[in-house]
């Protein structure tokens, strides 16, 4: 972990390949991880995507049915969680966790 935080330091430009090729990785292949866990990261990619957007955003229907219909949950949070969780169940996570990681 630290290894991790010294090279975003030391080389931003190398720390962003290297994430973008986990996530890419991940994406393809999230068998490893737990479901709340993979919610949790999907989570904290769409605050990463959305920096500016306030933290109730994605309580509204309207902010959220963007997110689903314009940019698309599948970019980040695998399809295995979106296919197995209800919907509304699913809305009411992410924008509980999106209010979490709102300070980051």
């Amino acid at each position: 972990c630290r290894d991790v935080l010294k090279l975003l330091e030391i080389d931003q430009v190398t720390f962003h390949y290297l994430y973008d090729q986990l996530r890419t990785d991940y994406m393809r292949d999230p068998s490893a991880v737990d479901s709340e866990v993979m919610l949790q990261l999907g989570c904290l990619e769409i605050r990463r995507f959305f920096k500016h957007m306030p933290q109730v955003a994605l309580t509204k229907k309207s902010n959220f049915d963007f997110l689903e219909k314009e940019v698309g949950l599948h970019k980040f949070i695998p399809n295995i969680v979106i296919e197995s969780v209800k919907p509304k169940a699913l809305r009411k996570t992410i924008a509980n966790y999106f209010k979490q990681f709102a300070n980051l």
